[in-house]
């Protein structure tokens, strides 16, 4: 089959174009080498301050929750940041 254009010839690409999309084999190719890494980018702003974990002992007189009495430890945030162990 002889195709003519404008001037009696078919450019080498459009008829290599044509062979490839006709003979597809339906499976990709193995994927290339990865590039080099890129560098790193800039730091981001600093957070807030969380607050201070807080740990208190105190004496636990007998009763329900110690028949013999002992320590209590109470942990919590101090989210007011007084340095006290906060209620709650």
């Amino acid at each position: 089959m002889m195709m003519r254009m404008g001037n009696g010839r078919i450019g080498a690409t459009l008829l290599a174009s044509a062979a490839l999309a006709a003979c597809g084999s339906g499976q990709d190719g193995k994927n290339g080498t990865d590039g080099t890494p890129g560098t790193n980018g800039t730091n981001g702003t600093s957070g807030a301050n969380g607050g201070n974990s807080l740990v208190l002992v105190v004496d636990e007189p007998p009763g329900s929750n110690c028949p013999a009495g002992g320590k209590k430890i109470e942990s919590g945030l101090d989210t007011n940041h007084n340095g006290a162990l906060d209620p709650g």
